[in-house]
């Protein structure tokens, strides 16, 4: 019984190694790829963990990389931009008050958590029948502002 723990125990580690190198991959492949933007030469960058943006001085063309691609397209390509910010899960959590078990309440945080995650950023939609929208995850609210506004002198907003 006890070779059983320790076998889990390592499998666990091991686990945990491989998605950290995995995540610091993804990093550095989104940065080396917003670095490049453009010759080098992108005025305005942006890379997180999996996703990046990148524009040139002239903005006429716009660099979105997700988890698995990148794509450059030009400034009236875009149909809308927005930026989101997170959801508010505290305030879930005091709306649900105690009608559900305290087990049940945190799996709904958790819940929450993840989709707050999945549901902030700059979101920009293109004329692209196999990618029209991206999501750059940006963590900082003054970020998102930034980037908001670059489009919308980009877009002539």
């Amino acid at each position: 019984m006890e070779l059983f723990f320790i076998i889990v125990g390592v499998v666990a580690v091991a686990a945990i190694v491989i998605s950290g190198n995995a995540k610091k991959k993804s990093a550095d492949r989104v940065s080396g790829i917003v670095e490049k933007a453009f010759g080098g030469a992108a005025k305005y960058k942006f890379s997180g963990p999996d996703t990046g943006v990148a524009m040139p001085s002239d903005l006429k063309q716009i660099l979105l990389v997700s988890p698995y691609s990148e794509k450059t397209y030009a400034v009236d390509q875009i149909r809308s931009h927005e930026i989101r910010d997170k959801e508010i899960v505290e305030q879930r959590r005091r709306e649900r008050g105690n009608i559900v078990s305290d087990f049940r309440a945190n799996q709904l945080e958790a819940e929450d958590r993840q989709r707050a995650k999945e549901s902030f950023g700059l979101f920009v939609t293109v004329k692209d029948v196999d990618h029209p929208e991206w999501r750059v995850a940006i963590d900082s609210a003054v970020e998102r502002k930034k980037w908001n506004e670059i489009l919308n002198q980009a877009r002539g907003i």
